[in-house]
């Protein structure tokens, strides 16, 4: 077994690294992280949540989403406010 000292170790980790063409190689679990590099927003993924958790309305409709949502949350004892649940799917998060 080899002992590194120092920073030897990251730089022969380092080194390794830029052998790769992580661009046209096939790497173990390639596959399964491109399937994951899906693009999403805050609110995208607000909708997607919702509906897995059974909203059925439109997820356009910000008033039924939000109190849709501030139900979920207080079920789970998660203290948050209707009126941040609104300002989250009409404004989005701050910059």
């Amino acid at each position: 077994m080899l002992i590194y000292e120092n920073n030897e170790a990251t730089c022969f980790m380092e080194s390794k690294l830029f052998e790769y063409d992580f661009e046209t190689e096939l790497l173990p679990g390639k596959e399964d992280m491109e399937k994951l590099n899906t693009v999403m927003n805050f609110i995208e993924y607000i909708a997607v949540y919702a509906k897995r958790c059974g909203y059925s309305d439109d997820v356009t409709d910000t008033g039924k989403l939000a109190k849709f949502l501030a139900t979920l949350c207080k079920d789970e004892g998660v203290n948050i406010s209707r009126q941040t649940l609104m300002n989250w799917l009409t404004k989005g998060l701050p910059a």
